[in-house]
């Protein structure tokens, strides 16, 4: 038969027990009124009961029903509105009676379930007989079933399915909204209170929600509830019908996908950050300082004002390696990085460009208050050595320090600030050297002289 999972899960355990059962499809002229029931799928058990199969098709009503055809009909418009619950039909094709239980199952379809109620008609005692099957059906749901008269009068007429299983209380819990509101989660109660609220006020109100509940032993379980209000047959009674069901298992699954999500969420953001940034320092790395160069340089033919690159080298850092061990390199190279997050503003951009080379992207700053800048960590650096193991490693670095043009291109920068840095090598190291866009060659001034170093 056709429906979701729920529906399936239903048909299958009327199956297996024989309850009789059919999917009827309502048909409707162009105008939207329906003119006939279609037979669409139908259990053994019915084909048994009733003398019809599949092959009814269209036929359904006419050869179900005979003269009692449009009766029936109505009473099927009404039921897949959901103003009808429980229909009583007479079958002429069987000549029997049927309670048929009725409900919407789709757009224009309904699932129909009967109970012979022949006997019942002719015989009380038969009636009374199938009655308690009835309700012995309804108490072994793997389910809550309700069924409460909310007017004239308040009642309860049962809560039955499997009420002790999924809850560790007896049925009296299930009794009227308020002792069920005593088992559910103090977080959830609010929201289930207001339903219940309007379930009771509003006509044909119908309720679908999600909430968890605690168990007589103190266990949490989440419930998915089911729950409409209508009106009975004779328009004397408002009713209230649900069904409750243990989802606990399914809720607990969707959390272990959640949290599974999230650790793939956070091992692609790692992986995503490892991409980008140096292992060693945790500054970016040179493919995504490129990055952010040529993003600038797209900025700056926008428009916008210019910017400074810096491109540092550590001095004899060979030397380094080989009189101290890399290690000791490591630990100058992060101690640069820590330099440079230290004393640069969060606006400029710092990375690792490759092995003892850094480079710092000054935003919207020009060569001139660059290079005091860069000179200031130049110094700084200078002054406080790396310390390994209690030993103090006196390094220094030269840098060569370019202003961007609209011009540019990345590798263009990157070689005018490696023709500067190489420069200032040449010079005698430990030292920033300066290009502007003019192509004057600028070096901070000498603090012995006050002046300008020569380039």
């Amino acid at each position: 038969m056709e429906g979701d999972a729920s529906m399936h899960g239903e048909t299958t355990l009327l199956d297996e027990l024989g309850i009789a059962h059919a999917v009827l499809r309502l048909v409707r002229d162009g105008a939207g009124e329906v003119r006939r029931a279609s037979l669409l799928a139908c259990s053994r058990a019915f084909s048994d009961q009733t003398s019809l199969t599949t092959h009814t098709g269209d036929r359904f009503l006419r050869e179900a029903f005979g003269v009692g055809a449009r009766t029936a009909l109505a009473q099927f418009v009404d039921a897949a509105r959901g103003a009808t619950h429980v229909l009583s039909h007479y079958y002429t094709s069987s000549n029997r009676w049927f309670a048929c239980y009725c409900r919407p199952s789709g757009d224009d379809c309904l699932t129909v379930v009967l109970i012979d109620v022949t006997g019942y008609r002719s015989d009380s005692a038969l009636g009374l007989q199938r009655e308690q099957a009835y309700r012995s059906f309804i108490e072994h749901l793997p389910m809550i079933a309700i069924l409460r008269v909310t007017a004239p009068q308040p009642v309860s007429l049962f809560s039955a399915g499997s009420f002790r299983e999924i809850t560790g209380y007896g049925p009296e819990k299930g009794s009227s909204p308020e002792s069920w509101l005593e088992i559910v989660h103090p977080d959830d109660r609010e929201n289930v209170r207001r339903e219940a609220l309007m379930l009771v006020s509003e006509p044909q109100h119908e309720s679908e929600m999600e909430y968890r509940i605690v168990r007589r032993d103190g266990n949490v379980r989440w419930v998915r509830s089911y729950e409409r209000q209508f009106t009975s047959d004779d328009g004397t009674m408002q009713i209230v019908q649900g069904l409750i069901l243990d989802v606990t298992d399914r809720k607990r699954k969707e959390e272990e996908l959640r949290e599974a999500n999230d650790r793939i969420q956070e091992q692609n953001q790692l992986l995503g950050r490892l991409a980008r940034t140096d292992a060693l320092t945790g500054l970016l790395n040179r493919r995504a300082m490129q990055e952010q160069l040529e993003r600038e340089l797209r900025l700056l033919s926008r428009g916008r004002a210019g910017f400074s690159i810096l491109l540092v080298d550590l001095d004899d850092f060979k030397g380094v390696n080989d009189r101290y061990g890399h290690r000791a390199g490591d630990r100058v190279l992060i101690h640069l990085a820590e330099t440079l997050e230290r004393h640069l503003r969060g606006s400029d951009v710092r990375s690792r460009w490759g092995g003892e080379e850094f480079m710092v992207l000054f935003t919207e700053t020009s060569g001139e208050a660059a290079l005091n800048v860069a000179d200031k960590l130049r110094i700084w650096f200078a002054e406080h050595p790396t310390e390994v193991d209690g030993q103090t490693l006196p390094v220094t670095f030269t840098g060569g320090l370019v202003e961007a043009t609209a011009k540019d291109t990345v590798d263009a920068l990157f070689a005018r600030a490696d023709a500067a840095l190489y420069q200032g090598k040449n010079a005698g190291r430990n030292r920033i050297v300066g290009i502007l866009t003019t192509g004057a060659t600028i070096e901070a001034p000498d603090p012995a002289r006050g002046r300008r170093r020569p380039v």
